[in-house]
Formats: C-alpha cells, structure tokens, sequence
C-alpha cells in the first residue's frame, strides 16, 4: 500500500511496469540487430525470451490492474513527493513505450524488405529454372524435344 492506507502501492507498479519495458525495447533493439546480420537463429530465441517477457508484463497488468485503473481518480491522496515519482516513473514509461513501438516498426519494415528480396530471389531462380528446363530438351543442346514456350 502507498501512503494513504486505502491505496495500491502505485510507485512499485509503475517501477515494475517501468523495468519491464526497458527490458522490452533492449530485446527489440537486439531483434532488429539479429534481422540486419541475418542471423535467424538468434532472433529465434530472442523472440521467445520477448514472448516469456510480454507473458510478464500480462501477468504484472493483472496483478496491478487496481494500481493503474485507479491512478487519475486517487493520485491527489498522494503525498507531493511520492506523486512527483510516480509521474516520473510514468513519463519513463510513455518513452520506452514510444521507443519500443518506433523500434518494433523499423523492425518490421527491415524484415518486410528482407521478405521481399528473398521472394524476388526465388522468382528469379524460378524463371532460370524454368528456362533451362526449356532448352534440355532441345536440339540445340543435343535432346530429342523441341523448344517449348510453354514452360
């Protein structure tokens, strides 16, 4: 409990929220560093420690779901210094949270263009596939088939 002795203890729920999405904009900085190296294998774990952390920050929401829903209505019953930290800490929050949503758009952008080169890639390799395929069978190259424009 917080100062008043009917209120949620608001400065560790905002610390904790805090901590958890600094930890969550570290693991999307390390995700968008895995996607430049092209290194999948990494960026696999890395995803499953963010999903083992986004289960802690729903696990944090529920347990302080009073902390948060009641913040605007009962911060005045606060002592000045204690709401001055809270407000801190929830401007700290609003910043990782920019960040983190800036850094998770960026990422995707980088594996959406990442997506698209590997596709291109492969149309590219299907078409010379196709080709060759096309000219096995021809005289030119010793076959018995004839050129087909329809492969």
């Amino acid at each position: 409990m917080s100062s008043g002795t009917d209120l949620p203890d608001y400065l560790a729920a905002f610390r904790e929220r805090r901590a958890l999405c600094a930890a969550l904009l570290e693991l999307s900085l390390a995700q968008s560093d895995c996607i430049r190296r092209d290194d999948y294998t990494e960026l696999l774990a890395l995803l499953h420690q963010k999903q083992t952390l986004l289960d802690d920050v729903a696990r944090a929401a529920r347990e302080q779901e009073l902390a948060w829903s009641s913040w605007s209505d009962r911060r005045d019953r606060l002592r000045a210094a204690e709401r001055t930290e809270c407000e801190q800490q929830l401007a700290q929050i609003e910043d990782l949270l920019a960040r983190l949503l800036r850094e998770e758009q960026a990422g995707t952008h980088l594996l959406n263009q990442r997506h698209d080169a590997t596709q291109r890639e492969l149309a590219s390799v299907n078409r010379g596939m196709r080709v060759r395929e096309a000219y096995e069978g021809s005289p030119l190259n010793g076959g018995t088939r004839h050129f087909s424009i329809d492969t």
